[in-house]
């Protein structure tokens, strides 16, 4: 196809509102053939370059943004064959900018799927670059955190694109510019958690929410990952009981087929079991090479034994795994209680004796096991005694405390005053308009 060819079905689906033309003319992929292809065709002579800036203004300057368009798509060809990964990203972008304003306009909807597109490679480049680029090597930015330059650069980006979107008034009519809300969404939430600006994705996450779509307008790899970065983000805020419901459906509804993506759902989902006390399937920990990770953790959970489990959290290979997933405050903070609750269930059930009327147990018997579990000589009974205060506030324990005797005494019921834990932790900040956007069909 010569340069010419190219102009002149460029032109054509634009005035066709055709986006299956459009997407074989502006291509955005790795392979480099059709841009090699294409760029051979340039005219390299300044009287042939000059006369095809010409004839792009004359075909394509009439509407704003499209002229720009052509021309930073023309230039990014030629830098993805040059092979300078930085100079690609640089034209990449203004063909970005200039897209998203064609995509503002008012009749501009037709463009959503190759506003998905371009966002999703220029998302990638972006991630790509910023691994690799030696600029942001132990560079901080004003708040502390690693530079992320062309992170950054790409968020405003399509944070912008994102505007355009929510600011379609005309959702009801096909195509919609909210067609894509979901996958740029996700882009945004990819992009903000490797920035560590988690409130600006509960942003997003009200924005689409509120915006008047329907959960099905998205496709099921779309769902699946909207659901994930949700899960992620209430499982930030402490918010357990919401951050599994979304977790789990993500695991359910990601085909078996997308491995690395399942794993990943699974290390949250398994981090929320583990706060609410429901340990996950051995066999979905072994499918996914996990057990290594969780598996010290949950048997100290199991047994109560908090030396143990901060032995298994800080060893220093698996402290920075941790670290690197954004879990290791969650599971410092969230767990101890867990560990102690499940400490002095175990020692009532040793000590309890069936003649008792009242289901009690010993505070000196918790201390014994509480030295054996903690390794710390000067832990003593008034230690014991505000653990349990404190069991018994959170509603972990039902009873109450006999100071004078150092007694602890249990509800009369079949789980003896241990209810799940699951049962216990409160639901915080239980979102209605969350649930009934996901129950809509």
């Amino acid at each position: 196809m010569s340069v010419h060819e190219f102009l002149d079905v460029l032109n054509q689906s634009i005035r066709q509102k055709d986006t299956n033309i459009l997407a074989q003319c502006f291509v955005f992929s790795n392979s480099s053939s059709f841009y090699e292809e294409l760029s051979s065709k340039f005219p390299q002579d300044p009287k042939g370059k000059s006369k095809l800036k010409g004839e792009i203004q004359k075909s394509f300057g009439k509407i704003r943004g499209w002229k720009e368009s052509v021309l930073s798509y023309l230039d990014f060809v030629q830098k993805a064959v040059s092979g300078d990964p930085i100079s690609c990203w640089s034209s990449l972008q203004a063909v970005y900018v200039n897209l998203t304003t064609c995509f503002a306009h008012l009749d501009g909807a037709w463009l959503a799927p190759i506003i998905k597109s371009v966002s999703t490679f220029y998302v990638n480049l972006s991630i790509h670059l910023d691994k690799i680029s030696p600029q942001n090597a132990g560079a901080l930015d004003t708040n502390g955190f690693l530079e992320r330059n062309f992170i950054s650069e790409a968020s405003r980006n399509v944070q912008r694109a994102f505007n355009v979107i929510l600011s379609d008034r005309q959702p009801s009519i096909s195509p919609s510019k909210k067609d894509a809300i979901f996958s740029i969404s996700n882009l945004l939430y990819k992009l903000y958690f490797r920035l560590k600006q988690i409130r600006l994705c509960q942003t997003i996450q009200a924005n689409v929410l509120s915006s008047g779509v329907s959960i099905n307008q998205a496709t099921s790899a779309e769902i699946v990952t909207f659901r994930y970065y949700l899960g992620r983000c209430h499982l930030f805020q402490h918010k357990i009981h919401q951050a599994k419901t979304h977790l789990r459906s993500a695991f359910l509804n990601c085909p078996d087929e997308s491995y690395k993506q399942k794993r990943l759902i699974l290390i949250y989902l398994t981090t929320c079991g583990l706060i609410l006390g429901k340990l996950p399937k051995w066999h979905y920990l072994e499918k996914y090479g996990l057990i290594p990770i969780f598996q010290p953790l949950i048997e100290s959970l199991k047994r109560g034994d908090l030396r143990s489990f901060q032995l298994s959290l800080e060893d220093v290979s698996r402290r920075n795994w941790f670290i690197r997933h954004g879990i290791y405050l969650t599971l410092h903070d969230r767990c101890e209680i867990v560990i102690w609750r499940n400490l002095f269930r175990k020692v009532f059930f040793l000590t309890y004796q069936n003649a008792h009327k009242t289901p009690h147990v010993n505070g000196q018997f918790l201390l014994t096991a509480a030295l054996l579990s903690m390794q710390d000589d000067t832990f003593d009974i008034d230690d014991v005694e505000c653990i349990c205060i404190s069991l018994i506030d959170q509603g972990y324990i039902k009873g109450y405390m006999i100071h004078s005797s150092a007694t602890l005494v249990l509800k009369k019921d079949a789980a003896f005053g241990f209810a799940p834990i699951e049962s216990v932790m409160p639901i915080v900040g239980k979102d209605r308009n969350e649930e009934e956007f996901f129950q809509k069909k």
